[in-house]
C-alpha cells in the first residue's frame, strides 16, 4: 500500500515539475481598459481583480529576413 502512495506522490511531483519547466514565462501582464479600448500594462505586484480581462504577453523575436515583410517596394 505504501508503494502505491509513494508512486502516486512521485508521479504528481514529477508532473508538476515538468509542467513548471514548460510553462511560458510572461514578460508582462496587460489589462483591458474600457475607457481607451486598449490593453495597458499592469505594474508588477498589483493585485488582479476578479472579473477583469487580463492578457499574459511575452516578446516574440522576428528573424532578420522578416524585416522586409509588408514592404511593397
Amino acid at each position: 500500500m505504501a508503494d502505491i502512495i509513494l508512486g502516486f506522490l512521485a508521479g504528481v511531483f514529477l508532473t508538476r515539475l515538468i509542467n513548471r519547466l514548460q510553462a511560458p514565462k510572461f514578460d508582462r501582464v496587460l489589462a483591458w481598459d474600457e475607457s481607451i479600448f486598449a490593453w495597458r500594462p499592469v505594474p508588477q505586484g498589483t493585485r488582479l481583480e476578479p472579473g477583469r480581462k487580463y492578457l499574459g504577453a511575452m516578446p516574440v523575436m522576428t528573424p532578420p529576413e522578416a524585416s522586409d515583410w509588408g514592404d511593397d517596394s
